[in-house]
């Protein structure tokens, strides 16, 4: 039980830090430093953290549209090589870009 509470309190922390740009800037040269895909793999978890805010938040379905469009054409059919810019495997997203 309170192995689980700590791993809940680390998760809140990493989730504070991801979204907080001054905070996550060490975190993304460091990513960066190490391959391009962690980068975008830390990019693409901040999108949909944003997401999910903003559909929790009950943003406009056009609002909250968009910004899927823009996750699906940035990280999972993007026009860049290669097409699928995280790591997905390409199935799923493939199912997700369909939908």
């Amino acid at each position: 039980d309170s192995k689980a509470r700590a791993n809940a309190h680390d998760m809140l922390q990493l989730r504070k830090t991801l979204l907080d740009p001054l905070k996550c800037q060490p975190l993304k040269r460091y990513a960066k430093a190490k391959n391009d895909r962690l980068l975008r793999d830390i990019e693409f978890w901040i999108e949909v953290q944003k997401y999910k805010d903003m559909h929790h938040r009950h943003s406009s379905t056009s609002l909250i549209r968009k910004k899927i469009g823009t996750i699906i054409d940035c990280f999972l059919d993007s026009t860049v090589f290669p097409k699928v810019q995280v790591s997905v495997p390409s199935d799923i997203a493939n199912k997700i870009t369909e939908s």
